[in-house]
C-alpha cells in the first residue's frame, strides 16, 4: 500500500494509471516510468489513457525507483500489474490511515493535487507540471491550479523587496529627474 501512495505523490499520475502498471513501465536506469494506459473504473480493464496528452515519461527520485525494483523482484515472476487491488481498496485505506494519525480523511486523487502543489511552491515551471500530469497544456494546469499562484503573490512582493534592497545598497539609487512634457 505505501508503495502505491509514495508512487501517486512524487508521480502526480492518476489512480487509474497507477493500477495499469507493470514491471515494463519503469525503466530503472533512466529513473523514469512509461505512463501509457490505465485502469477503467467501472470495468477493471486496461485501457487508453484518459487523453492523448496524459501519455508521458516521468522521471522519479533514484530512492523510490530502488523501492519499486525490490518490491518487483520479490516475485517469483514479474507480475502483469504491479498493483492489483481496486482503487475503493485505496481509498477505504487512505481513510483508515488519516483516522488513525488524527487527520481529516483526503481522496486518492488529493495526492495528485498535492504533488502539483509541491512543484508549484518550489517553482518548478508551469509547463513541466502540465507535462508531467498529463495535461493538454499550461492553461489546462492554471485553470486548475491558479489559485496556488495567487497564494505567493505575497512572496514575489518579498522577493522584489530583497532585490530593491540589494540594489539600493549598491549605490544605484539616485534621484530621479521627472520631466514635464511642454504643452
Amino acid at each position: 500500500m505505501k508503495l502505491a501512495y509514495l508512487l501517486l505523490f512524487y508521480s502526480g499520475m492518476r489512480i487509474g494509471e497507477l493500477l495499469a502498471l507493470s514491471p515494463a513501465d519503469f525503466d530503472f536506469s533512466a529513473g523514469t516510468i512509461n505512463i501509457s494506459k490505465s485502469v477503467m473504473m467501472s470495468t477493471g480493464k486496461v485501457t487508453t489513457p484518459k487523453t492523448p496528452y496524459s501519455v508521458r515519461v516521468v522521471s522519479m527520485p533514484p530512492a523510490l525507483m530502488k523501492e519499486v525494483q525490490d518490491y518487483i523482484n520479490h516475485f517469483m515472476e514479474p507480475p502483469e500489474r504491479i498493483f492489483t487491488y481496486s482503487q475503493k481498496v485505496y481509498r477505504d485505506y487512505l481513510k483508515r490511515y488519516a483516522i488513525k494519525a488524527g487527520v481529516p480523511p483526503i481522496h486518492v486523487h488529493d495526492l495528485r493535487h498535492s504533488h502539483a502543489s509541491y512543484l508549484i511552491h518550489n517553482n518548478v515551471p508551469v509547463t513541466t507540471i502540465s507535462r508531467r500530469l498529463g495535461h493538454a497544456n499550461a492553461s489546462v494546469t492554471l485553470s486548475v491550479y491558479s489559485h496556488m499562484y495567487e497564494e505567493s503573490a505575497g512572496d514575489v512582493a518579498v522577493m522584489l523587496e530583497k532585490a530593491f534592497i540589494l540594489w539600493s545598497k549598491r549605490g544605484h539609487r539616485r534621484k530621479i529627474k521627472i520631466r514635464v512634457p511642454y504643452k
